[in-house]
């Protein structure tokens, strides 16, 4: 077995305060998830600017996006979950042959999306009613992105698990400038390629991060690349990985799936309901971040305590991260409650979809009391392999919220009554949080559920 040099020593006596190794964790990941939704916007701004007509292919190619995300980011949480646990137990051979599966999965699975698409292009052009003389223009630009997918599920779990190898700043600089030089070439290109110059950046940075990451996982002892082969990695590590990814990845078609059914709802009211609920949801993205964050800090952060066999300082870690939480929500609900109106005016110039995001986060915005701590914790659910427990609750959650939804504005209620259905709906999960942090205590290290071999 490959050892790993263990920084802190395996007694609980000598143990950092509990929030610390989190927090370490936390704000960094935070600073890299609004990086992370900055360029994007920054990218459509590029490509618009040139020419607005592109936008038309860039609106198109999202639902292939939000696809890839539910495969990549469910590889991330494994390859996170893995390196933390090695950090704290040392074995770097598991590991590195757990790695090497989540690399196979996702250049493989995302090719499959890729030939999927190439196959069934046409219906997808024919669902989307792409006028005659975009439909070349809008194939290849969703079918180049769709293989840029297999590179970027690379470069992201070979970055994200630098974070559970102690590697925090070094990944954060890293996926910052990643981030930051995808926007700088795309705007060098977009004049010589156009819109396809957001998939070119895309691959040209995503090939240099996965490079340079491999190149830090080597310095770690880690040789990822290694002996990789197509059987005898997944034979071995596919159930691990699958345990893990695959709640994370149906989590992540919820969300996307529910979110077309709330704006087919929502568009019974009128364009102006679904405009204003458009502006809320990106806003509510942005102030839900902390709560994402604080999840995978106290993942990583149980993972590698309870391969390090120090299961008593679980609990607290787990109560410190979802109390933390709290107290940040209950700041964030009143800002958010306070300042929804200038808030939202200043991300759309018209006033009455303004005014219709405010009304939104009017009703939304307290509810964010309990939907941050719940957040937090079924990220850190996701991150210790109990995605599962997360997926029920959260399956349960939406599908009460919807009901209640439809249901209302079926029986001709105002939006205001949906919206307030919205937000009681997430009371019942205070017990599930309750409980789990209950758990947590009692079940000390045992609470994480990544095999130990």
């Amino acid at each position: 077995m490959t050892a790993v040099d263990q920084s802190r020593p395996a007694g609980d006596s000598a143990a950092p305060p509990v929030l610390g190794p989190v927090l370490a964790i936390a704000l960094p990941v935070l600073l890299a998830s609004l990086a992370s939704l900055v360029a994007p916007l920054l990218n459509t701004a590029v490509i618009g600017r040139h020419d607005p007509a592109y936008l038309y292919p860039l609106a198109l190619v999202l639902p292939m996006i939000l696809l890839q995300n539910s495969v990549n980011e469910s590889l991330r949480v494994a390859s996170v979950a893995f390196a933390a646990q090695a950090s704290g137990s040392g074995d770097l051979d598991t590991y590195a042959r757990r790695q090497r599966t989540v690399l196979v999965l996702g250049v493989a699975v995302n090719l499959g999306v890729a030939l999927l698409f190439l196959v069934a292009h046409p219906l997808f052009l024919d669902l989307y009613a792409v006028p005659a003389g975009s439909r070349t223009l809008v194939y290849a630009f969703v079918q180049l992105n769709t293989l840029t997918g297999a590179v970027l599920a690379v470069s992201v779990a070979l970055m994200s698990s630098l974070y559970g190898l102690r590697q925090v700043r070094a990944v954060t600089v890293g996926t910052l400038v990643s981030l930051g030089s995808g926007v700088v070439l795309t705007a060098a290109l977009v004049g010589w390629l156009g819109v396809f110059a957001l998939p070119a950046a895309t691959a040209t940075t995503a090939t240099a991060t996965a490079v340079w990451a491999s190149r830090r996982l080597a310095r770690c002892g880690v040789r990822p690349w290694a002996r990789i082969g197509l059987r005898a990695p997944v034979r071995r590590s596919w159930r691990e990985v699958c345990r893990i990814s695959v709640p994370v990845s149906l989590g992540y078609l919820l969300l996307f799936g529910s979110g077309l059914v709330l704006t087919r709802i929502l568009a019974g009211y009128s364009p102006l309901t679904v405009a204003g609920y458009g502006v809320a949801y990106r806003v509510q993205n942005l102030v839900l971040l902390p709560a994402i964050a604080l999840g995978v800090g106290a993942g990583i952060t149980v993972n590698r305590l309870a391969a390090q066999r120090r299961g008593g300082r679980v609990g607290p870690s787990v109560v410190a991260a979802v109390g933390l939480s709290a107290a940040v929500f209950a700041v964030v609900a009143a800002l958010v409650w306070l300042l929804r109106g200038p808030g939202t005016g200043l991300l759309t110039g018209d006033p009455a979809v303004a005014r219709a995001a405010a009304d939104y986060l009017g009703y939304l915005a307290p509810a964010y009391l309990v939907a941050g701590p719940l957040l937090t914790l079924s990220v850190f659910l996701e991150e210790t392999g109990n995605g599962v427990r997360a997926l029920v609750v959260n399956a349960t959650l939406t599908v009460v919220q919807l009901a209640l939804a439809a249901g209302l504005a079926r029986a001709g209620h105002p939006v205001s009554h949906v919206y307030l259905a919205l937000a009681v709906a997430h009371l019942p999960a205070v017990g599930f949080v309750v409980h789990e942090l209950l758990r947590a205590r009692r079940l000390g290290g045992r609470v994480s559920a990544i095999p130990t071999s």
